[in-house]
């Protein structure tokens, strides 16, 4: 196999972010952990649901009849298998979705969006719509940065 280690062969060595990319890589995780978190917020205070769950109510409604096996809906809101099954079930007590056995083989389960789910994504659709039109054009660096690179 190319490239694999023998057991007499040492790492390769890793190589630091130098201050300059630490300094960008920490701003990198902090924005986007704040944009997340305040797009959870907006989305739970006008809308009464997480980002989880309408990430995934949005996922079934660009779905194929929006319906979707279990672990396809984790694969694409990159989740775990556990973390779907429990807001999934919170979805489901407000009767936003519904699972069922999965029609191809009847092995795995299928979560689909009824009616009702479907209905309910206007609110936050207009929520993350109005938060992109201002979050997302918002320069990110103010005028008086010494940051270097195209305008």
């Amino acid at each position: 196999m190319a490239g694999a280690m023998s057991e007499t062969t040492a790492p390769a060595e890793v190589r630091w972010l130098a201050p300059g990319e630490q300094d960008v890589w920490r701003a990198f995780l902090d924005v986007s952990r704040l944009l997340f978190e305040q797009l959870n917020r907006q989305l739970s205070d006008e809308a009464g649901m997480s980002l989880a769950e309408y990430e995934i109510l949005v996922q079934l409604s660009e779905a194929p009849r929006r319906r979707m096996r279990m672990s396809e809906v984790a694969d694409r809101v990159v989740s775990s298998r556990s973390r779907i099954t429990h807001t999934v079930g919170r979805l489901e007590d407000r009767g936003l979705v519904s699972r069922e056995p999965c029609a191809d083989d009847g092995r795995g389960g299928e979560c689909v969006l009824t009616d009702e789910g479907f209905a309910r994504l206007g609110t936050p659709r207009r929520v993350t719509s109005r938060w992109c039109g201002r979050s997302c054009s918002t320069p990110w660096i103010p005028p008086t940065s010494t940051a270097s690179g195209p305008p």
